[in-house]
């Protein structure tokens, strides 16, 4: 039996509904699309702040810590014998448990060639440590004995007389901190006071102690003939991070977050410090956002990773594309069904108009659910009918462009009043190939409102064509993006600014001196480095407390605002340690404009809760780029050289660094 074929009227009229419903469905997956890429765009913000906030929170306390230990130095050098009470007195002042969490204890140990060992054990033990000896056993060309540690109880205890010279990990950091005269950082170890249970990776901070008479320490060899031994710190891993992590909202980090630190560059079991989230908790498997930074704290690396958790790549489900999806695949939904319902049998005329009925009235809901979204995404739709000439704009258009609705659409013409002249160009160019090609767009410009108001908006265009290809109408929809620009750039600033004193932060001093070396160089101009140092600053805060020390802080930040050109850049390099940036100026330059500074700084005047504070004074070091130098770290290793000198040199001045 053959069947009769369907008229080609009848099967478009079968096929139209479902075409209706796949470009509906279409529509909708590239809105949700579009909101679901900018919820992305925003969590990889919010991670990357997370990011940063983390790495320099490690950075800053470590460098406190080796601050502490200079401090412990200076006891040294200021005293022909530090005795164990003074030592005690010393430490116990700075209330380790109290302002520098983390820290177990900070020691001193000696070093002991090998004919004075006897000697050493006799004198330790008249101390009244009859049992007192050097561990472990063994005759050695020298020692390097545990002879002072504070707390001095507990799991301290075990470290007394420890030799570190025999330990390969402790020893390497020891010697690294002798040669190179600075503070160095240790890999990791499992520390003396561990004991069965509790046990924690742990690691050192070692600054070398000196005879000082009038040979400088210029050499390696006269660093190590100079040598008395070393004053360091020993911190557990996990109370260190604890203690960092701590200082932000730990719950929305923990459900956020998986923080993992390892010794070195590779990303190894054995090499792991540190991991926020037990080895057993279920962690993302392949994260959507994953971050390594390596650093070098103190000529040693360490590598930070931290992944988002399933809780944290949730917020990808955002109500704005939630939203869309579901209003976008209803309307699809009874659109096709309309659509259906229209091409159905005379027979059930009737019956289709009570449906028509019901469905206006969903679909009325329906759009008022979406006038509703749009509100909410500051979203507004249009459509230019190109044989009337005549626009139609929904509420959203007059909100996003701040016009009055009263008035009527605006012409064509009219937007060039309200379109930013700069941008007015590429608009056109878009409208006419649109009109003349079929071509779509999406511009992102800026607009004045009639109130003087600049926005940001990004306006989307979609032609339609005819049967004959010609284009009979546009349509689009304009969104108001000021909002979401306002919070990047807003974002980027907290990333690259110290809270604190609102200047430049080390980060944005790294990413920035190379590039301002290369320009300079390129452009033949001068640049001079200058580094500064708060006087006193750790006996400042001990004697008016840390508030005190950030009411100075923020007032010389001030000061630097103030003070520098607009093309100077002003950093925090950690700690009370500034680095000023001043391109285009020669030494003899910079150098009369640090005396001003100098100057002012001595000038200010301080108050901390109506108290008036004591004058502050700065040392400085210079140090200018040589004409094809690339190398930023190598020019700031001059200044702080120079800095160093102008400390040595009785502080409160101005020391230009010698040559590269």
């Amino acid at each position: 039996m053959i069947k009769k074929r369907r008229p080609a009227r009848t099967q478009i009229l079968v096929l139209l509904p479902w075409l209706i419903l796949a470009l509906g469905f279409g529509m909708t997956y590239v809105l949700w699309q579009n909101a679901r890429q900018d919820a992305m765009r925003a969590l990889e913000a919010e991670f990357r702040l997370w990011v940063n906030k983390i790495a320099d929170r490690i950075e800053y306390r470590l460098d406190d810590y080796v601050h502490i230990l200079r401090g412990v130095v200076g006891l040294f050098d200021a005293s022909e014998v530090v005795t164990r009470q003074e030592f005690h007195h010393y430490v116990e002042a700075l209330r380790l448990g109290e302002r520098y969490p983390g820290i177990q204890g900070i020691g001193f140990s000696l070093f002991i060639p090998s004919g004075q060992k006897t000697a050493h054990i006799a004198a330790i033990r008249q101390e009244g440590f009859p049992n007192y000896t050097i561990h472990p056993e063994g005759e050695r060309a020298f020692y390097t004995a545990v002879v002072y540690l504070e707390p001095f109880s507990g799991r301290n205890l075990h470290a007394f007389g420890d030799d570190m010279s025999s330990e390969p990990v402790r020893w390497a950091a020891a010697t690294r901190a002798r040669d190179e005269g600075k503070a160095a950082l240790s890999g990791k170890v499992i520390l003396q006071q561990e004991t069965a249970a509790g046990i924690q990776p742990g690691f050192l901070l070692f600054v070398p102690v000196y005879r000082h008479d009038d040979v400088p320490l210029t050499t390696i060899e006269v660093r190590r003939a100079k040598l008395i031994g070393w004053v360091y710190s020993l911190l557990r891993m996990d109370d260190f991070m604890d203690s960092i992590l701590r200082s932000f909202d730990f719950n929305e980090l923990w459900s956020n977050l998986n923080i993992e630190i390892y010794d070195g560059v590779d990303l190894l079991p054995d090499t792991r410090l540190f991991m926020l989230h037990p080895v057993t908790t279920a962690i993302t498997a392949n994260p959507a956002f994953w971050a390594v930074q390596r650093f070098l704290f103190w000529g040693h690396p360490w590598s930070l990773q931290i992944t988002s958790t399933a809780r944290f790549e949730a917020k990808l489900l955002s109500e704005k594309a939630i939203l869309l999806a579901v209003t976008g695949s209803i309307s699809s939904l009874l659109l096709a069904l309309l659509v259906k319902v229209l091409t159905s049998s005379q027979q059930r005329i009737a019956a289709v108009l009570q449906q028509t009925a019901r469905i206006n009235q969903q679909l009325s809901e329906r759009e008022r659910d979406l006038l509703w979204a749009q509100r909410t995404a500051q979203l507004g739709s249009w459509s230019y009918d190109l044989l009337t000439q005549q626009p139609a704009w929904s509420e959203g258009m007059f909100r996003v462009w701040g016009l009055d609705p009263n008035r009527g659409t605006p012409a064509y013409d009219a937007h060039r009043e309200f379109i930013h002249p700069e941008d007015w160009p590429r608009f056109n160019e878009a409208v006419q190939a649109a009109v003349e090609q079929g071509e779509p767009y999406r511009l992102d410009l800026r607009i004045r409102r009639p109130d003087g108001e600049e926005r940001s908006i990004i306006m989307i265009c979609t032609p339609h064509l005819d049967e004959q290809g010609h284009v009979v109408k546009l349509s689009g929809t304009n969104q108001d993006i000021t909002d979401r620009k306002r919070l990047e750039a807003a974002l980027r600033e907290q990333a690259i600014r110290d809270p604190l004193t609102g200047l430049f932060n080390r980060r944005y001093l790294d990413e920035t001196l190379p590039r301002e070396l290369h320009r300079c160089r390129r452009n033949g101009e001068p640049l001079t480095v200058a580094m500064l140092d708060l006087d006193y600053f750790k006996k400042f805060n001990d004697d008016y407390g840390h508030e005190a020390g950030d009411t100075v802080l923020r007032a010389v930040g001030g000061l630097l605002q103030r003070f520098l050109r607009s093309d100077d850049l002003a950093c925090r390099y950690g700690g009370e340690e500034l680095v000023l940036i001043l391109p285009g100026a020669t030494l003899s330059t910079a150098q009369g404009r640090m005396e001003e500074l100098r100057q002012a700084v001595m000038q200010l005047h301080l108050q901390h809760r109506d108290n008036e504070l004591p004058a502050i004074t700065v040392s400085i070091g210079l140090a200018m780029a040589e004409p094809e130098e690339t190398d930023a770290c190598a020019l700031l290793s001059r200044a702080d050289a120079a800095l160093y000198q102008a400390k040595e040199q009785g502080r409160n001045r101005i020391i230009v660094a010698n040559g590269v």
